[in-house]
């Protein structure tokens, strides 16, 4: 009898208690796919994720971005919440971008939330553009070469857009094989050479 009254309506049109900001954001952060559910539409969730995370502090967002991946194993929240770091504080971003972006689909995933305008902005901005050099810089040539899958973005969109640098002769041939131009044979990794290899024959057993 001394519970308070409820104060607002849910999705499911019940009566609820509301939540702070913060209290709010952070189960959207945990389990936000954005996708359709039972009582709310991708937008809805997306709206509301955008909405709060104007309401919170830089550092609890850089925090539920890092707690969302490594701790809930989310894909696409973390991505935009890291996305809009980006806009709010660029040097936070910098601190947990490695525990946010840390594998190929986490950086396609940051890419395309970023150049679809939700955040507010299509361009990366001179540090995310650098942070995201970094990452590809950080992956080995095979490593690479198995990264280039999937689309929308495809790993080669995301390699026109930020342009990274060839530090080596072998990443100069496996950036220009992953852009389709003339490369190198003898500097390219060996599973892509093996790869090209099983192509034109067909005829020997398919590599790893």
């Amino acid at each position: 009898k001394m519970a308070p009254a409820a104060d607002i309506v849910d999705e499911a049109g019940g009566g609820a208690d509301s939540l702070s900001d913060t209290a709010a954001l952070a189960p959207l952060g945990c389990t936000g796919v954005y996708n359709s559910a039972f009582y709310s539409s991708a937008a809805e969730q997306l709206k509301l994720t955008l909405e709060l995370a104007q309401k919170v502090s830089p550092k609890f967002l850089a925090q539920l971005a890092v707690y969302a991946r490594q701790n809930a194993l989310m894909k696409d929240s973390p991505a935009l919440l890291a996305a809009i770091l980006s806009s709010k504080d660029v040097g936070l971003l910098s601190k947990v971008f490695a525990r946010v972006i840390n594998n190929p689909k986490m950086f396609r995933n940051f890419i395309k939330v970023v150049r679809s305008g939700v955040t507010g902005r299509k361009n990366f901005g001179s540090r995310p553009k650098k942070l995201l050099q970094n990452f590809l810089a950080s992956l080995t040539d095979e490593q690479l070469f198995a990264a280039d899958v999937g689309n929308d973005p495809s790993l080669q969109d995301c390699i026109k857009m930020i342009r990274p640098k060839a530090e080596t002769k072998e990443r100069a041939a496996m950036l220009s094989y992953l852009l389709d131009r003339d490369f190198s044979r003898k500097d390219l990794c060996a599973k892509a050479l093996a790869y090209e290899e099983f192509k034109s024959s067909l005829d020997e057993d398919m590599p790893n």
